[in-house]
């Protein structure tokens, strides 16, 4: 009972730790022609003109000039000036007040309100995002499908060149919990925070685009697997034996099982996420305990003596 208190408590000091990272705030501005904010407002002067505008997660007030785009995510842009080309509004609001000129405005899961004295010269397109009715239930029953397969093939590719190392890093989350909520910790918030270092110099840019874009998802899939094939594991383990004898079942059984428990809406989603974090964390400790010389030929023998 102490093991599931432990890793509940760490999988929610995990949560906590995230939630800084995605909503802390980012400037990102170049020259005249271009201003892109994350996390903060942009406030365009009326005797301003640039070409370009991006706001993400924050308001846009538009008093001079964009001459070309101009892109809100997850916030309000209001219009005072004038857009020459493009308005493009993704999860937010649109404000047009009097004396605002714009051209095209595209809006998605959107809504505007344009007031008496302002004018959109060329066309108002409008998607809810959910207008695809049926259609959409196919096609996400299909891709369901089909990452099914392709997650059931990679286990399996994975128990036959790296059966061992599957079970032991299992058996690394079964027993090691606190060692791998630790991990878990160090991969998904210190990889992150050292990537985005990364890409403060032109040298390191490359670095830090593998750890984002590489790096951080394989971890995630592996760990995945790992996570799957250990539910499997205990499924086909009736016999009382402490070690698993057969990973190709473990994995076909433990990764199907998670695939079918993604489908709850958010529940599984959220189980899904958290083992293929709790999984990568098993993963990075069980790569340390080699690299230290310390991992056990048995993966049994990491139960820990209480």
């Amino acid at each position: 009972m102490w093991r599931i208190s432990l890793l509940a408590i760490g999988l929610i000091a995990l949560f906590t730790a995230l939630i800084p990272l995605s909503v802390s705030a980012q400037e990102l501005e170049s020259d005249d022609s271009v201003t892109l904010r994350i996390n903060g407002p942009v406030i365009l002067a009326d005797t301003e003109s640039v070409d370009v505008v991006v706001v993400i997660s924050d308001d846009a007030e538009i008093n001079g000039t964009v001459s070309n785009f101009l892109l809100v995510v997850d916030g309000v842009a209001t219009i005072r000036g004038r857009v020459d080309e493009e308005i493009a509004v993704i999860n937010g609001t649109l404000v047009l007040e009097a004396g605002a000129v714009v051209k095209n405005v595209t809006l998605y899961r959107s809504s505007i309100t344009q007031e008496s004295g302002s004018q959109v010269t060329g066309e108002i397109n409008e998607s809810s995002g959910y207008s695809f009715g049926w259609g959409s239930v196919i096609f996400s029953f299909l891709f369901w499908v089909g990452s099914t397969f392709a997650v059931l093939l990679a286990g399996l590719l994975f128990a036959a060149f790296g059966g061992k190392q599957l079970l032991g890093a299992g058996e690394v989350g079964r027993h090691r919990i606190g060692q791998s909520v630790l991990s878990s910790l160090i991969v998904w918030i210190g990889l992150p925070i050292l990537a985005i270092v990364s890409l403060v110099s032109l040298i390191g840019i490359p670095f830090g685009i593998a750890i984002l874009l590489i790096i951080l998802p394989a971890f995630a899939f592996i760990g995945y697997l790992v996570s799957g094939t250990w539910i499997g594991g205990k499924i086909t383990n009736r016999g009382g034996a402490k070690q698993v004898r057969n990973p190709y079942l473990a994995a076909l059984i433990g990764l199907l099982i998670l695939q079918v428990v993604s489908l709850i809406p958010f529940f599984g989603g959220f189980l899904a996420v958290l083992a293929a974090l709790y999984g990568a964390g098993a993963v990075a400790f069980y790569a340390f305990l080699g690299w230290r010389g310390r991992r056990d030929s048995n993966p049994a023998e990491f139960e820990l003596k209480t």
